[in-house]
C-alpha cells in the first residue's frame, strides 16, 4: 500500500526506488500464492490487479472477463484499459470526480 501511495498521493512524493520495486514484485508474488481461487468471486478484482501490476496481462484479463457484478463495472473498465495499454504501473480510481482508495 505505501507503494501505491507514491503514485497517488499529489503531495510531491518520490516515486519508489529499486530495492523499493524489489521488494513489492516479491511481495506480490507471494500474495499471488497465497489467494484462494475458491474465493475468486469476493477477491477477483485484488487477483486481477496483482496479476496487471506483475505483467501478467492474459491472466488478468481472464479474470475481469468473468467478473460480472454491475457495481464493478466501471473498475474493470479501467482496469481493462491499463490492461490493453500494457501498464504495470499503480492508477488512482476515479469516479464522479471523486478519488477512492
Amino acid at each position: 500500500m505505501a507503494y501505491n501511495e507514491c503514485f497517488r498521493s499529489n503531495s510531491g512524493s518520490t516515486p519508489p526506488n529499486e530495492d523499493d520495486k524489489v521488494l513489492y514484485a516479491q511481495t506480490i508474488e507471494a500474495l499471488l500464492d497465497d489467494i484462494d481461487q475458491s474465493q475468486a468471486p469476493d477477491s477477483a478484482l485484488f487477483h486481477a490487479e496483482l496479476l496487471r501490476e506483475t505483467g501478467r496481462f492474459a491472466e488478468a484479463k481472464e479474470i475481469l472477463d468473468k467478473h460480472d457484478v454491475e457495481k464493478d463495472k466501471w473498475i474493470v473498465e479501467a482496469m481493462m484499459t491499463h490492461i490493453d495499454t500494457l501498464d504495470t504501473e499503480p492508477f488512482l480510481l476515479i469516479k464522479d470526480g471523486k478519488r477512492l482508495f
